[in-house]
């Protein structure tokens, strides 16, 4: 099988291009790069293929050889023309095509042999989508002449056309079926006839497939509508503005390539006045966005201006990001307050002072539907200085007080993952699975007080089960040399990290390590072991609770989960902490101000009490369903 798919070219640009799979999946190979295709269709023989490619705004047809490997062109059209449909006759080198030029439709048959074409309809009437009868003797295709689509049938011995359909709310021709056994039963004959199988509307939100008999013929009737009422079908308005418009020579200073940083355009920006009545500081706080017009370049910043204390209470993060060339970069400067998180029993809040440089490649690695590749990599300077240290004197477990200090890392990451589009991703996915490797190092250069190394490798997948039930499986393993900052520590958390997501942007994640459901501590080492099982069941719907239309819950699932790991130090693994955790919980979508969280309200406790009423545990998260 051949098809088209939306795939990466050429500085990044996502354009369709053909791939050929074989039909039970297998062997999945790329044909084209960056062509802009569309309507593959194979030769009589099954050895060439036809198909549509588009260069500047022009389509031609293209015809691909897989004995020589060769590509030739076999029509030279010009200026605005496009391709909509393209059959190969069954069993000639004849093809049908759909041209649209400019404002004309019309169906054309292109003779490969000798190049001539023929066209085989009006070009005043809207008639696309070609389908050859089984033998090639008629051609099916699709007419808006009526305002709705209807279906017709052109036949070639005798170059007369027929209507095959004549409904109000339109059909649409999918294919020809040939005649065989398959619909005996429904049509009542001995040899069933030859099928047109068509798409109509049944209402505003539902479609349906029909198979009528091929050499139907509808009536073609015209109605008589009195003038009152259709006058105004003739009404022009009094001056109509052309569709094109000649350039005035007066106007037009100078002649380029278009450069899109010079493009960069003003979006938005909004600033207001604050007042921070627990210190006295007041200012002037604000953000600005500006776009390339083709998003090749994002500029972005946020921050506020203190008056008060200008260099000790103003703050700034500023964002560029390019997508002009084949991977994404971009650029972040900051000092501001920011990586909130709890640590201990408080909330650690750090001023960051420095800037990330962020490389990201996709890969067009074993292309497969839903499925993305990339590796990225982000070099990091940055000045850390924990904010109320005197909080974190005294903190539980091995914890030890968060240091400040100036840092110079660098993190590598590999990511391939299958996400499917799903309305209810955020708490209930169907199916998916995903494989992160990263590796981030830290070394004691440009001023840094840090020197580290750290692995971590960790992956998912979706198991499906009754209806749909899933059973959900993470892992992760993480492996640390060296000495990070202690709120950068390897282990378990006592609390869940938070994500919080943003429309179009990656969403926010305090915290990173992981937690054991049933278990309130911190378990510190160089090296961790963590998996976790759910077997997640929808609960409902929707919850049908809604606040001023602000607060919304919805779709809501029930999970049994075991969570599972340890933590140690070093080769002495006998030497680890292990815990074990079991419960249930309840995940809900939250819209919160037009922004949709995954949050869960569990009960756990460590599977060494289940059955008694020690160390039970409710607690609430907020996170999504897939750790990634």
């Amino acid at each position: 099988m051949v098809f088209s798919r939306r795939s990466r070219a050429q500085h990044g640009s996502l354009v369709d291009d053909l791939f050929i799979v074989d039909a039970d999946g297998d062997d999945e190979r790329r044909l084209t790069y960056g062509r802009r295709t569309s309507a593959p269709t194979f030769g009589p023989e099954g050895n060439r293929l036809a198909f549509v490619a588009t260069e500047d705004g022009t389509a031609n047809v293209f015809v691909r050889s897989f004995e020589t490997g060769r590509t030739v062109p076999v029509t030279d059209y010009e200026g605005d023309v496009q391709i909509t449909g393209l059959q190969w006759h069954p069993s000639r080198d004849t093809l049908a095509l759909a041209r649209v030029e400019e404002v004309t439709r019309t169906l054309v048959l292109h003779d490969l042999g000798t190049g001539a074409s023929t066209v085989l309809t009006d070009p005043d009437v809207d008639d696309r989508r070609p389908v050859w009868s089984p033998n090639g003797t008629h051609l099916a295709y699709t007419s808006l002449r009526d305002g709705v689509p209807n279906a017709f049938v052109y036949d070639l011995a005798t170059d007369t056309h027929r209507r095959a359909t004549h409904l109000v709310r339109g059909a649409t021709v999918h294919d020809w079926v040939p005649a065989d056994s398959a619909f005996g039963a429904d049509s009542g004959k001995a040899t069933p006839d030859e099928a047109l199988v068509t798409a109509t509307a049944l209402s505003k939100t539902r479609d349906g497939a029909f198979r009528i008999p091929a050499g139907r013929t509808a009536r073609s009737v015209e109605p008589k509508v009195p003038g009152q009422y259709d006058d105004w079908t003739t009404t022009e308005p009094p001056r109509t503005i052309p569709q094109q418009f000649a350039p005035d020579p007066s106007l037009i200073e100078t002649r380029g390539d278009y450069d899109a940083l010079s493009n960069l355009t003003h979006r938005a920006s909004l600033a207001l006045p604050y007042y921070a009545p627990s210190d006295g500081d007041w200012g002037i706080t604000g953000v600005t966005s500006w776009s390339e017009p083709l998003g090749k370049h994002t500029f972005n910043a946020v921050g506020s201006f203190s008056f008060t204390e200008p260099d000790d209470k103003s703050e700034i993060v500023a964002s560029y990001l390019n997508r002009q060339l084949y991977p994404t970069i971009g650029l972040t400067l900051f000092s501001a307050s920011s990586s909130a998180r709890i640590y201990g029993n408080d909330l650690l809040v750090e001023d960051r002072t420095g800037g990330d440089l962020t490389v990201r490649w996709p890969l067009d690695w074993r292309v497969a539907p839903y499925v993305s590749t990339s590796v990225s990599t982000r070099l990091r300077y940055a000045d850390l200085d924990p904010l109320d240290p005197e909080e974190f004197r005294s903190l539980p477990g091995d914890l030890q007080p968060p240091r400040a200090g100036q840092q110079a890392s660098l993190r590598l990451q590999f990511l391939r993952r299958k996400k499917p589009p799903y309305r209810h991703t955020i708490v209930h996915p169907l199916d998916g699975w995903g494989l992160r490797l990263r590796a981030t190092g830290a070394a004691e250069v440009l001023g840094g007080d840090s020197s580290f190394l750290r692995g971590d490798v960790a992956g998912y997948t979706l198991l499906p089960s009754v209806g749909e039930h899933r059973l959900f499986l993470y892992g992760r393993l993480q492996a640390q040399t060296g000495s990070s900052f202690p709120q950068d520590y390897v282990g378990f958390s006592r609390y869940d990290a938070i994500e919080l997501p943003l429309p179009g942007a990656v969403p926010i994640t305090l915290g990173d390590a992981e937690r054991v459901r049933g278990y309130r501590q911190y378990v510190l080492g160089n090296r961790v072991a963590f998996g976790s099982v759910e077997y997640r069941m929808p609960f409902a719907p929707s919850l049908r609770t809604e606040v001023l239309g602000l607060v919304g819950l919805g779709k809501t699932t029930l999970s049994l989960f075991v969570d599972g790991g340890m933590v140690w130090s070093g080769a002495d693994i006998r030497g680890g902490v292990q815990q074990l955790g079991t419960g249930a919980e309840l995940k809900n979508a939250l819209r919160l101000f037009g922004v949709r969280i995954g949050h869960a309200l569990g009960v756990a406790q460590p599977t060494a009490q289940v059955g008694t009423d020690d160390e039970v545990q409710v607690y609430y998260r907020v996170q999504t369903a897939l750790p990634f």
